[in-house]
C-alpha cells in the first residue's frame, strides 16, 4: 500500500513541478534583467525541490520494499 502511494505522490509532484516551471519559464522569457535572473533562481530552487522530491519518494519506496521483505 506504502508502494502505491508514494507512486501515486510521485506522479503528482512531477505534474505539480512541471506546470510551476512552465509558468516560471513563460514569464521569465517576456522580461529581461534582474526579473529574468529572479526568474531563473525560482526555476533553479523548483527544479532542486523537484528532485528532492524524486528522492525523498525513492527513498520512501526503498524502505517499504525493505520493510516488507524483513517480514
Amino acid at each position: 500500500m506504502n508502494v502505491k502511494l508514494t507512486e501515486k505522490l510521485k506522479g503528482k509532484f512531477g505534474i505539480m513541478l512541471l506546470v510551476a516551471m512552465m509558468a516560471v519559464a513563460i514569464t521569465g522569457c517576456e522580461e529581461e534583467g534582474p526579473a529574468e535572473q529572479a526568474g531563473e533562481k525560482v526555476d533553479n530552487a523548483m527544479e532542486d525541490t523537484g528532485e528532492a522530491i524524486e528522492d525523498a519518494g525513492e527513498n520512501v519506496e526503498e524502505a517499504a520494499d525493505e520493510a516488507q521483505s524483513e517480514y
